[in-house]
């Protein structure tokens, strides 16, 4: 399983890289680049699992969401904590994080102030698409289902 879970964080990261270069190159709006980008990941996963679910995780994995740790906390909320106050910091004490706010307000002017708009939007969708397959991770240990 462990290799499972690297092999689907590399795959959400791509489909996420995909993503990004459909709005960047093809200048496809971003709601129909991931909305595309939806769909040809909902028909794989019909084709690979002929519509059935998987279901039956090894205990490690669904205990990851079950079990609480100072009565309170799972380790997959604890890891979303993690990664928001990591993503927080990141995005009000580093420059890139900064160019990101900026491209956010104005992509032009940012392009024009001479940050790189095209290669950090594409490494944004790549790393959102990161983080929605790890999402994907957690919800599949917390249903044992996919």
């Amino acid at each position: 399983v462990p290799v499972g879970i690297a092999a689907a964080l590399v795959v959400a990261a791509l489909c996420g890289l995909v993503s990004g270069l459909l709005v960047t190159v093809t200048k496809l709006p971003p709601f129909i680049a991931t909305l595309a980008m939806m769909s040809v990941a909902r028909g794989l996963a019909n084709m690979i699992t002929d519509g059935s679910q998987i279901v039956g995780f090894p205990d490690w994995f669904t205990n990851l969401s079950i079990v609480r740790h100072f009565g309170f906390l799972s380790v997959t909320v604890g890891l979303m904590i993690v990664l928001a106050i990591v993503f927080a910091v990141f995005l009000n004490y580093r420059a890139t994080g900064r160019s990101l706010y900026a491209i956010g307000g104005s992509a032009e002017v940012a392009r024009l102030s001479g940050i790189p708009v095209k290669s950090l939007t594409n490494w944004v969708y790549a790393i959102c698409g990161l983080l929605a397959g790890l999402a994907g991770i957690v919800l599949a240990a917390r249903l044992d289902s996919v």
